[in-house]
């Protein structure tokens, strides 16, 4: 399944709380529904279309599926103070560049951006866009978090500051979310029926604080597993699956979820390693393996003397593509040659 796959929002609801072609119109309801903190702007009136709003309400959480359609190029600037909301932003069609203070990230479909920060957010793009926001309470957030953790938080829950995430990385989330959204815009939905709603909400917290990092990830991961922080196993999990092929840092930092700090981070803490050096000891057990059996197939057949060939597709089969720096690696691991392994006890 693609990533974009994974949310499945309908484009034609019956539900819209506010239709407009009007860009006055929709400055207007953009600023009330953000209590003020929200500026929205066109470039060209004449290329603008319309905008559409369609909000559901799971307890405290508010989901709002926002459209605008047209050519013209489009801004939104919010203020936030230190306890605003934090908001997921999820673009179903069109993407569009965010920008703080001191960061810029480009958010495409099968993607998503935590905004959760204090200060300004610039939001731009150009023509149609539509966008899922998930807006989160942060104190009913804290207090999904302390419930986990069973103790009272020290200081406020912090993300990090525009937190960009693949879909695919998130998926568990992506599509509970999905779930709620669809169940929220039925005709008889049942998550905005207590204690359903509550239940369902307090999930889709969870779901949040397990998939993206945060200032209590680290805590939580060892309360509730002993074997590292959730983007670290993603990235282990990912590494098993696909170390005979080409991997760069930038896939497994796409894989995580995570910031390329937090990763290197959370497998020094928890590995006492890094992302790359987990991956490089991986590929060299994977090539030792390969040599093991092919030693053991060669002892019993009729001729035990190996051959570089053997080595150089133990390195290949084991996602190196150079020969001279595999066996560098494999030396410096495991004390003797590819060669040398390839021989085994017997002739030795």
């Amino acid at each position: 399944m693609s990533a974009t796959a994974l949310l499945r929002i309908p484009a034609d609801l019956e539900r819209d709380r506010f239709v407009s072609g009007d860009p006055e119109a929709v400055r207007r309801h953009i600023l009330d529904m953000t209590r003020g903190h929200c500026v929205f702007s066109v470039n060209d009136a004449s290329q603008f279309e319309a905008f559409r709003d369609t909000l559901a309400y799971l307890g405290s959480t508010r989901l709002h599926c926002l459209r605008w359609y047209g050519q013209s190029a489009c801004e939104t600037t919010i203020i936030r103070p230190s306890d605003y909301h934090a908001v997921l932003h999820i673009p179903l069609a069109g993407g569009f560049a965010a920008e703080s203070e001191r960061n810029r990230v480009v958010v495409k479909p099968g993607q998503m951006l935590l905004v959760s920060t204090t200060g300004g957010i610039r939001r731009q793009w150009q023509g149609t866009c539509e966008l899922l926001n998930v807006v989160f309470d942060r104190e009913q957030l804290e207090r999904t978090l302390a419930r986990e953790l069973g103790v009272g938080l020290e200081e406020p829950l912090a993300f990090q500051p525009l937190a960009l995430t693949d879909l695919a990385a998130a998926s568990a989330l992506v599509s509970y979310i999905d779930f709620v959204w669809r169940d929220l815009a039925s005709e008889h939905p049942l998550l905005d029926q207590p204690p359903l709603a509550g239940q369902a909400e307090r999930l889709l917290h969870s779901l949040l604080l397990k998939t993206l990092p945060h200032n209590y990830s680290d805590r939580m991961d060892r309360g509730g597993s002993a074997s590292g922080p959730l983007y670290v196993r993603r990235v282990e999990a990912y590494i098993g699956r696909h170390a005979h092929e080409p991997v760069t840092l930038d896939d497994l930092v796409a894989v995580s979820g995570a910031s390329s700090r937090s990763l290197h981070y959370g497998f020094r803490a928890h590995r006492g390693t890094t992302p790359m050096k987990h991956l490089k000891q991986v590929r060299l057990a994977m090539a030792r393996e390969i040599l093991a059996r092919e030693a053991l197939v060669r002892l019993g057949g009729d001729d035990p003397h190996p051959t570089s060939g053997a080595v150089t597709r133990a390195a290949i089969d084991s996602g190196y593509r150079s020969l001279s720096q595999f066996s560098r690696d494999y030396k410096a691991c495991f004390g003797e040659s590819p060669l040398e392994t390839l021989q085994g006890p017997r002739t030795r």
